[in-house]
């Protein structure tokens, strides 16, 4: 039971100091990569939608100049 004393102790602390590294790097990753996708995928609803008003505005222009 000694011996096992000796390396578990240096076992745990490079346990514990892998998990603070884990969770280090999930913290930055939730922090800083996750809303730049967000924010990519909004921009992206948000084109879309400004194309369909463009096309929508042509459509009416065309429609205008037909009519006159």
């Amino acid at each position: 039971m000694e011996s096992l004393i000796p390396i578990a102790i240096p076992l745990l602390v490079i346990a514990i100091s892998l998990y603070m590294v884990y969770w280090g790097v999930s913290l930055l990753y939730r922090m800083f990569i996750r809303p730049k996708v967000q924010e990519q995928q909004e921009m992206k609803t948000e084109i879309t939608e400004l194309k369909e008003i463009v096309r929508s505005i042509e459509e009416e222009m065309k429609q205008q100049n037909i009519e006159k």
